[in-house]
């Protein structure tokens, strides 16, 4: 038998109900996320709080918080904060961005350096400014 929550959709769960690999997850919370990001260093940490604070419910980014934590064991601790700090200047705050950087190895270029200035060629075709005045 079970108590009737009278809060309009919102989540309610007994932690004894769930299994151990739900019960495990039931303990995340930011500041747990928060606190491994610090450790690695404060651009992720940072770059974690942004993926928290989009979401309205931060329970829904865990996994990717999870997931972008987790590379540190994989591709090392440079890598991840060079992906991380890269992510961050583009303004790009999910795991699909990190796992991208990381495979292209654009972790390994500073954002300044690939800046391509793109202009147009001039030809006869191309009517420029004076043409619309």
């Amino acid at each position: 038998m079970h108590l009737r929550d009278k809060k309009r959709y919102d989540y309610t769960t007994v932690k004894e109900h769930l299994s151990s690999t739900h019960q495990f997850v039931s303990d995340w919370n930011p500041n747990k996320f928060l606190n491994w990001g610090r450790k690695i260093s404060p651009e992720v940490e940072d770059y974690i709080r942004h993926i928290l604070e989009r979401k309205v419910y931060p329970e829904v980014s865990y996994r990717s918080c999870v997931g972008i934590l987790s590379m540190e064991r994989k591709y090392g601790k440079e890598r991840l904060i060079a992906a991380c700090t890269r992510a961050a200047y583009y303004g790009l705050y999910h795991y699909k961005a990190i796992c991208q950087i990381i495979d292209k190895r654009l972790d390994k270029i500073p954002p300044e350096e690939e800046s391509i200035e793109l202009t147009l060629p001039l030809h006869v075709n191309v009517r420029g400014a004076d043409y619309y005045k």
